[in-house]
């Protein structure tokens, strides 16, 4: 706005909001503090001056200013990132290769279980290599039991935030059913390929 630095302050309503679209994997802190054009990369603190979160995106349905509900990414999440830049060069992103979505209710009744049905695999991905098949039932991913969610949707941001934190070389142990059966799956998660313009 041409004013030069601002300050605002607020309190944070909610930690761990997700499917906003604003980016493929979700995990950030909302606060009412405004977050306005320009704000974004800022630093958001608390009373002792302490870092907690970055200033990334304003919920703006008015289309000129701020609502009172902005968003920030937490501060541990960006420092893991900006540790991977001054190791590696970039940031590590891991790959596994495949996509899921929740079981319905009727899938649910079907399968005997909740949990993350399996909608495609990568050709060439590490769960290709592990043996995971489209229409698999993941039930459990790592230690997150999938089977017993009470909201089946919050499975897919909880395996997100989980699989966010792993490492190139990590393993994954999923155990997954298929034609009624239950099988162990394990897969070495690799680093995301890099995608070549042509």
């Amino acid at each position: 706005f041409g004013v030069g630095q601002s300050v605002g302050q607020g309190i944070v309503s909610a930690m761990g909001r997700w499917g906003l679209g604003i980016n493929a994997s979700e995990n950030f802190m909302q606060t009412d503090a405004a977050i306005n054009p320009g704000n974004s990369g800022g630093a958001l603190i608390d009373a002792r001056g302490n870092l907690i979160g970055i200033n990334t995106a304003m919920l703006d349905e008015s289309g000129a200013t701020s609502v009172g509900i902005s968003f920030a990414v937490p501060a541990d999440i960006a420092m893991n990132s900006l540790k991977q830049i001054a190791e590696y060069g970039e940031i590590q992103r891991v790959w596994l290769g495949f996509s899921a979505a929740p079981t319905s209710e009727e899938l649910a009744k079907n399968y005997g279980s909740h949990g993350l049905i399996v909608t495609g695999i990568e050709v060439g991905s590490p769960v290709e290599s592990a043996g995971l098949r489209k229409d698999d039932v993941i039930i459990k991913f790592n230690n997150i039991s999938l089977s017993e969610s009470i909201i089946p949707v919050s499975n897919i941001h909880a395996v997100q935030n989980l699989v966010r934190t792993l490492k190139p070389g990590a393993e994954i142990h999923m155990k997954v059913m298929r034609n009624e059966k239950n099988l162990e799956i394990k897969a070495t998660a690799a680093q995301r390929p890099t995608q070549t313009k042509t």
